[in-house]
């Protein structure tokens, strides 16, 4: 089977199977572990974007001691019953991978298929199960397929289990693609979830993605937004910590020029007492662009000693660019501690006089600017690799080096 190959970090990878069209994601890490979706259909085993050489990964290590496979683990599935629920029990759905003959190994045969059951993705962390390695899910939409598209994800996060991923959504022409993607993320006692999210589309897209995270007793769970590309993009996040302990951070920044739209709406709902969130979302709009922001944090009645946190700040570069900003509080118990706040406004003049006066340019100046006002979201990401190379790309997106390939539409820089 051939494959498409490319050189990144001075190792040799393949994906299997080959993208039809020219693609390539310039994120991987070393030892990361990606798998691959087309058009909304997990590639499942055949996905996994291998590395060439020899060699047993950290990953294959941890579930060797586990007494796991590789392939239960990669192949987005676990298929102990006692991790299923119920309703993946039927023989035509066993975990992501439906077993119909008509569909095999995850990937619908029939070219012209875009029939939900055969979508999306489903992982099972086993409980404390420490998975060190990230695991990155590519998710590419290409001109087979210009329908209105929408597919959903669950992941399963066992007790006393840590993971982390990172999600990529691209797009291979400039079709007028519409997506729309719904996640249930379920973390269990104890277990920590890492998320991170890279929206990289072209700017005639529309991608919907709708995010619930269930938290039980202790759990934590982080997730940051990197929007740098898309015509519309629209993000739901909704956080429910239900038992005591429980931890939630959302970040994210978005960057906006031309006739863009990025909008957010998270809610953290704090159904249990001793519990803490966080959100920090920050947008930079040039031109005409749009943005909003809608956050929610409401404390249910009995949850007492809460904490809970959210900033919303802008910088808009246009007097055309706006934002729409609506932090809000729903407040039923009494010992709590939280804030909100938001913020709009332009680059600091006085800042900018001081660094030009140190013989720095104008336009290094405003660069430099920005990328201190978005560093404490990117500073939110543990991986350090992760994060200095999503700093790399947002610079690149300031510094305006997506605009030498406007007859490109995945903008990988």
């Amino acid at each position: 089977m051939k494959a498409k190959r490319f050189q990144k970090m001075g190792k040799s990878y393949s994906y299997i199977p080959a993208v039809k069209h020219k693609f390539l994601c310039r994120v991987p890490l070393e030892g990361i572990r990606q798998s691959l979706m087309v058009d909304g259909v997990l590639q499942q085993d055949e996905g996994v974007l291998k590395q060439s050489e020899g060699g047993v990964s950290q990953n294959e290590e941890v579930l060797r001691e586990q007494g796991l496979s590789q392939n239960e683990y990669m192949g987005a599935k676990y298929m102990d019953n006692k991790y299923m629920d119920n309703k993946y029990m039927d023989n035509k759905y066993m975990g992501a991978k439906c077993m119909d003959t008509k569909y095999m190994g995850n990937k619908c045969m029939d070219t012209k298929c875009v029939d939900t059951k055969c979508m999306g993705a489903k992982w099972v962390v086993p409980p404390h199960l420490i998975v060190e390695s990230p695991i990155q899910l590519i998710s590419v939409r290409t001109p087979e397929h210009r329908e209105a598209l929408s597919f959903a994800n669950e992941w399963i996060i066992g007790e006393g289990a840590e993971a982390k991923m990172l999600m990529c959504d691209h797009t291979l022409s400039f079709d007028h693609f519409t997506t729309t993607q719904q996640t249930h993320i379920h973390i269990g006692a104890g277990a920590r979830f890492e998320l991170i999210v890279l929206q990289n589309e072209h700017n005639e897209s529309a991608h919907r993605s709708d995010f619930q995270v269930n938290l039980e007793q202790d759990a934590f769970f982080r997730c940051t937004f990197v929007s740098l590309h898309g015509g519309r993009l629209e993000n739901h996040i909704e956080m429910h910590l239900n038992h005591a302990g429980a931890t939630c951070e959302a970040n994210g920044l978005s960057l906006a020029d031309g006739t863009q739209r990025i909008d957010f709406y998270v809610k953290a709902l704090h159904h249990a007492p001793q519990c803490t969130s966080n959100q920090l979302f920050k947008s930079i709009l040039d031109y005409r662009a749009r943005a909003l922001f809608e956050g929610m944090i409401h404390v249910a009645p009995g949850a007492q000693k809460t904490q809970a946190y959210q900033a919303n700040h802008n910088l808009l570069l246009t007097r055309e660019s706006k934002i729409f900003t609506r932090p809000q509080l729903e407040i039923y118990a009494d010992d709590v501690k939280c804030s909100h706040g938001a913020t709009v406004g332009r680059l600091d003049e006085s800042a900018l006089f001081y660094l030009r006066s140190r013989g720095i340019s104008l336009k290094e100046a405003r660069i430099m600017q920005q990328l201190a006002f978005l560093h404490d979201v990117l500073a939110q990401i543990s991986i350090a690799p992760l994060r200095d190379r999503l700093l790399d790309l947002v610079e690149r997106r300031l510094r305006g080096a997506f605009s030498q390939c406007g007859d490109c539409s995945m903008h990988c820089c």
